[in-house]
């Protein structure tokens, strides 16, 4: 309304991700003086171009495992694990096959219950504490000593802190990066 009203171009320099994303038509996001992605405010949310932009968009912020995809087992292996968590992925395309990566989820594709599109993560999870939002919940998850990650459920049910529980993300919704550059990793299902 307020680009109607004024019929100009405007520049708007903010530290607040939420206000960026409801004002803009394109966002940039800069890193230590360097633009990391611009384009929409939607594109950069589903589409990141690297593990900043996918670490700073988004609240809570994305999910995060540095691990290994093994592609002629079609798995994925968290390094603080000896086996791997993600079995059968149908992968048509991953290029860093062996290498160390980062896997990275959106909260709100993480559930307690299994759906069309989602798998198991064969990892459990121990409830650390539940922050209820009124229309939904943050439920923070302990996956190991050193790694917690935040699911945002639409109701919490009955989950209380120290639960442990297990978790299935959207298998179309996970992003992989490059551990060194943490470029994106371009990958698709089949």
């Amino acid at each position: 309304r307020l680009h109607k009203l004024q019929q100009a171009t405007s520049v708007y320099v903010t530290h607040d991700q939420v206000e960026a994303m409801t004002m803009a038509d394109r966002v940039a996001i800069i890193d230590k003086g360097i633009i990391q992605q611009i384009d929409t405010p939607l594109e950069v949310y589903n589409n990141p171009a690297n593990l900043f932009v996918a670490g700073f968009i988004g609240s809570p912020t994305m999910n995060f495992l540095t691990g290994t995809i093994n592609k002629a087992e079609n798995t994925f292996t968290f390094n603080a694990q000896s086996h791997a968590i993600l079995n059968d992925l149908p992968l048509s395309l991953v290029s860093n096959l062996g290498e160390e990566i980062i896997m990275g989820i959106r909260p709100e594709d993480i559930s307690t219950e299994q759906t069309q599109h989602s798998t198991k993560l064969n990892l459990p999870a121990t409830v650390d504490l539940i922050e209820y939002m009124g229309d939904s919940a943050h439920v923070h998850l302990n996956l190991s000593e050193t790694t917690k990650w935040i699911m945002k459920a639409k109701q919490s049910g009955n989950l209380k802190t120290g639960d442990e529980i297990n978790l299935f993300i959207s298998l179309d919704k996970i992003y992989l990066f490059e551990k060194e550059s943490g470029v994106r990793i371009p990958f698709s299902y089949s």
